[in-house]
């Protein structure tokens, strides 16, 4: 079943680069779902109250930003219809269905037919795609580099929010400065939730108040499949082990917002358990 709103690539077979934001009304069909950066000063692409209505009837190809530009063409290339990207799904201003929708999240990137991961872009104008170098001989040696250095080679996979798209996704391609990378979901790593809660504290997020939101579609999805109980700001009540965490690095100093219990690992920054 399609999410709520998709991208509509094929409006037109007379107009290409015709593009509608389509409301699915749980029609069943396959789509793709885009993972990206929206980079630090936001993501001027996106749908909210004032230009729903304008999207829904048309959206120029020439006016998507680089990512979406090069998602859509890729798509396209598949054969399949419907893209699904965050920015258009839910209603930008409208809080309301921010909070309703952004909990649906898991299903739609579990029902996918895959991911496609911008993992080298920094934000939504950096694209897939890279020049590179091809006038040395190419050889088959491979060298791993050293160091984390994930922050500077794929800024997506940094991000708090896209931890949860990389987990819940059946596949993904995921597109470097220099290679390719394809990876399959496998189930059991639902089931070490210690050390996915750890991965998770080491992630960035623009909103520290989004530390719980951009972690709900994995706990839906570990509740499915295992026999948890309760599950309160970030712990559940049946692993008391989860309270004995210690923060990595320099103590830090308490946030002007309000974002978890000070006994939730959600309330400070890196952890280790």
């Amino acid at each position: 079943m399609l999410p709520k709103r998709v991208l509509d690539l094929k409006v037109s077979s007379n107009d290409q680069n015709a593009l509608k934001l389509f409301e699915s009304n749980g029609i069943c069909a396959s789509y793709m779902c885009l993972s990206y950066c929206w980079g630090l000063k936001g993501c001027d692409f996106k749908t909210t109250s004032r230009n729903l209505n304008a999207y829904q009837r048309k959206i120029a190809f020439e006016d998507l930003p680089t990512t979406v530009r090069e998602a859509v063409i890729f798509t396209r290339w598949l054969g399949i219809r419907y893209l699904w990207i965050d920015a258009l799904y839910i209603i930008q201003d409208s809080r309301s269905e921010w909070e309703r929708e952004s909990g649906c999240m898991a299903s739609i990137y579990e029902n996918s037919f895959f991911t496609l991961s911008a993992a080298r872009a920094a934000d939504s104008g950096g694209g897939f795609f890279s020049n590179t170098n091809c006038s040395a001989q190419q050889t088959d040696l491979f060298c791993e580099e050293k160091g984390s250095g994930v922050d500077a080679t794929f800024p997506l996979l940094s991000c708090a929010w896209a931890f949860q798209e990389r987990i819940l996704s059946p596949r993904i391609l995921h597109f470097g400065d220099k290679e390719l990378d394809w990876e399959c979901r496998r189930l059991d790593c639902l089931r070490q939730r210690k050390l996915l809660v750890e991965k998770y504290s080491e992630h960035h997020l623009t909103f520290a108040t989004d530390r719980l939101p951009a972690m709900s579609g994995l706990v839906k999805q570990i509740q499915r499949n295992e026999l948890v109980s309760n599950y309160v700001a970030g712990i559940w009540d049946n692993d008391p082990g989860a309270l004995l965490w210690h923060i990595r690095g320099d103590p830090l100093q308490p946030t002007p917002t309000y974002i978890a219990p000070s006994w939730s690992w959600a309330s400070s920054g890196k952890i280790a358990r």
